[in-house]
């Protein structure tokens, strides 16, 4: 199912925008049920406020209370049951004038089923390459989906992407975690390496603070994960998702699963 939000606050199903077909565009995803607290809306606004200033498209919802307003109207109209949203904005900058902030562009909505097994351990298989705009939510995953495929097809569900210089980065849909042996929680930094400053991501570190963890962000090769007591990976529709393996090293995911269990309980549930 697809909706645009127009100017009059109208929500209404819609054809595909013409801009989706350049894969120019942003977006942010949530969990979204009809009678649950809305999770995070000033964060995910804030992304697409950040995000849309970057490429130079237009947010609809220049407030965070417009953003709510909206969801909440969404929300009323088509949330039977727990789903996922995608809130995207869609640009063409091939049409229009070429001045700041004016590419001319389409606020999209989709939903889809939350994910089933969202939780079980999983397989990771390490690729190399850089992403462009990597720090970004945009809507190019062509890379993505390639690599995440070949991974399926030799038996892994998803990917470990590393960086041209060889440092550890996300993988194709998640940020990554590993523990060390101290406890201590390792994360890769988005602007040095090149990956999402994702809003579990962030989720995480709050609340391995308020647990008193320590944490490190920083530039990390592959070989940091072999002395790592367990990984996990997180987004924002998922949450945590413990790593049994990456390539051919395995880790046990019930020697990190009282920390994974603690840090849920302080984040909230999914």
């Amino acid at each position: 199912m697809y909706f645009t939000w127009t100017e009059a606050g109208e929500i209404e199903p819609t054809q595909l925008p013409d801009g989706l077909l350049n894969g120019y565009g942003i977006f942010t995803t949530m969990a979204i049920a009809p009678d649950t607290p809305l999770r995070w809306p000033e964060r995910h606004w804030a992304r697409l406020m950040r995000d849309s200033a970057f490429f130079q498209l237009r947010c609809p919802w220049q407030s965070e209370a417009a953003f709510v307003a909206m969801l909440e109207a969404f929300r009323g109209r088509h949330i039977q049951a727990s789903q996922v949203l995608r809130i995207s904005l869609v640009g063409n900058p091939f049409l229009g004038a070429a001045e700041p902030g004016r590419v001319p562009t389409t606020p999209f909505l989709s939903l889809r089923p939350l994910p089933s097994g969202a939780t079980k351990p999983v397989a990771l298989r390490t690729v190399g390459y850089d992403r462009p705009f990597a720090t970004h939510k945009h809507m190019s995953y062509l890379q993505e989906g390639y690599f995440w495929q070949q991974a399926r097809q030799a038996g892994f569900n998803d990917i470990l992407r590393c960086n041209a210089r060889g440092e550890i980065a996300e993988s194709a849909y998640a940020n990554v975690f590993w523990i060390g042996h101290d406890d201590t929680l390792f994360t890769p930094d988005p602007d040095p390496v090149g990956c999402l400053p994702g809003l579990m991501r962030q989720a995480v570190l709050d609340a391995a603070l308020e647990l008193g963890l320590a944490t490190e962000a920083g530039c990390y090769g592959p070989d940091h994960l072999k002395t790592a007591k367990g990984l996990f990976i997180t987004n924002a529709v998922r949450g945590l998702v413990p790593v049994a393996r990456v390539d051919d090293h395995s880790w046990n995911p019930e020697g990190i699963a009282p920390i994974l269990a603690s840090l849920q309980e302080a984040i909230g549930p999914t």
